[in-house]
Parts: C-alpha cells; structure tokens; sequence
C-alpha cells in the first residue's frame, strides 16, 4: 500500500467522521505545531521525540487517543479506557471538542514525552 497521508485517511471516511477528523487534525496543529502528523498503524498519528497522540475513526464517533494517556495527569478527566499506557477521549460531535480542557490534555501528552 502507497505512503497515506492524513488528508487521505480522512476522505476516506463516512462524512460525519470526515467533519470531526478534520476539526481535530487542526485543532492539533494549532495546539501543538511542534508535532510531525504521518499514518502509523493505519491511522494520523502525531509525534515529536516519541508518540503523542493519534486519531482513529470509529463507527459512530472519533477516538482522539494518547499514547501514554495512562500516565497523564487528565485534570479535565476526558480520559477513557484501560491499557497501562493508551487511553483515549471519544468524541461524537463537533461540540465535544472542549477547547480548553482538550488543548490542556494535548498539551500535557507533548510535555510527558520530555520527562
């Protein structure tokens, strides 16, 4: 399979996952610009001395998941799941991008993989 981009992983979705990929593909971005996007195990992936954070469509919604989310403070407590290390935030609709608590989390994944 070619090299995919992240722009092609997302129009390659169902539309509502489309709008909300999208939103936080640039939302990520914007939070931390720092970070390189690439497709790793199939999915946009963010990363800048190591893993931080990735998006996988799901069926009725958006995982926004972090790879050591296990091991992040998570004031807001967006956080879901039960691995040792990932953890994920779903969102369903373009409303559950909570801006503050969402930029804070990202944030907190980019400053971990520096300790």
């Amino acid at each position: 399979m070619a090299d995919l981009t992240v722009e092609q992983y997302i129009s390659q979705q169902t539309e509502p996952q489309q709008m909300l990929l999208n939103a936080l593909h640039q939302f990520i971005k914007k939070t931390a610009p720092e970070l390189q996007e690439s497709i790793k195990w199939g999915f946009p992936s963010y990363a800048g001395k190591s893993n931080v954070c990735y998006l996988a469509a799901q069926k009725n919604h958006v995982n926004l998941g972090f790879y050591e989310g296990g091991l992040l403070p998570d004031a807001g407590k967006l956080l879901e799941g039960t691995g040792a290390k990932m953890r994920h935030v779903k969102v369903r609709s373009l409303n559950e991008i909570a801006e503050k608590p969402l930029a804070e989390l990202i944030r907190e994944a980019v400053a971990f993989q520096h300790k």
